[in-house]
C-alpha cells in the first residue's frame, strides 16, 4: 500500500478524541474525590470521640499532614508516570513527604519511650488497621485505576507503586479520624505497616493490570529519561 493511500484510509476511519486534562488537574480531581469518600467513610464509621483534642496535638497533626502530602505527591507522580514523555525521576516525588511521615512516627516512638519507658513501646494488637485501610481505599483505588488506564501507562510498575501508595496513604490519614490508635509504635507497625503491605501486594502483580505496551513505541526522548 502506498503511503498516500494509507494516510487517506487512516483519515477516513479517524474518530474525534477528547484530549485528557493535565496530570495535575486529574490528580486534583482524584485527590478531591478520595478525600470526600474517605471523609464520608469516617463519618459513617463514627468519628473518634477525642478527635477535637487530638487535632490540638502537633504530633498528631504532623502525622496526618505527612500522610496526606504523601498521598497527594504519589498521585501526582502516578498520573505523570502514566505518560510516555515524563521523566522517571518523578517516581521519587512522594519520597520527601514519606520520609517526613516516617520521621514523625519515629519521633512519637521516642517521646513515648521517654514518657512511659518500655510500656510506651508496646506494639499491641490492631490488625484491623489493614482491613480498614483496604476497605476504605477500595473505591479510590478503582477510580484511580480507571483514570490511569485511559492513558495505557508505559511504566506499569511505577504507576502501580505510586498509585498504591497514594491510595493507601490517604486511606491511612482518614483512618486516624475514626480509629483510635495513639501509641506511635502501634501506628508505625500497624497503620504504616498496612500501607507498606498494600503497596507491596499491588506491586507484585501490578504489571498485569495494564494493557501491554511495546517499549519500542516509546518516544526516543522518554527512553533516555
Amino acid at each position: 500500500m502506498r503511503p498516500d493511500d494509507l494516510i487517506e484510509r487512516l483519515v477516513a476511519d479517524a474518530h474525534p478524541v477528547r484530549r485528557l486534562s493535565s496530570p495535575l488537574v486529574r490528580s486534583a480531581i482524584w485527590c478531591g474525590a478520595t478525600v470526600l469518600f474517605v471523609g464520608l467513610f469516617a463519618l459513617g464509621y463514627g468519628l473518634r470521640v477525642d478527635l477535637p483534642e487530638k487535632l490540638g496535638e502537633p504530633l498528631f497533626v504532623n502525622q496526618m499532614t505527612a500522610a496526606l502530602l504523601t498521598g497527594v505527591a504519589a498521585a501526582i507522580a502516578a498520573f505523570h508516570l502514566s505518560l510516555p514523555d515524563r521523566p522517571v525521576w518523578l517516581a521519587w516525588l512522594p519520597v520527601p513527604p514519606l520520609v517526613f511521615w516516617i520521621g514523625t512516627l519515629s519521633t512519637g516512638c521516642f517521646l513515648d519511650w521517654i514518657d512511659y519507658g518500655a510500656d510506651g513501646l508496646a506494639v499491641g494488637n490492631s490488625a484491623m488497621c489493614f482491613v480498614l485501610i483496604a476497605v476504605s481505599g477500595t473505591v479510590p483505588a478503582g477510580l484511580l485505576y480507571a483514570m490511569l488506564r485511559r492513558t495505557r501507562p508505559f511504566r506499569p510498575m511505577m504507576a502501580t507503586v505510586t498509585g498504591a501508595l497514594a491510595v493507601a496513604s490517604l486511606a491511612a490519614a482518614g483512618l486516624r479520624l475514626f480509629h483510635e490508635l495513639d501509641a506511635s509504635l502501634m501506628v508505625l507497625v500497624w497503620q504504616f505497616g498496612s500501607v507498606a503491605a498494600i503497596v507491596a501486594a499491588m506491586s507484585s502483580f501490578g504489571s498485569r493490570l495494564w494493557p501491554r505496551v511495546d517499549p519500542k513505541a516509546l518516544p526516543l526522548f522518554s527512553r533516555s529519561t
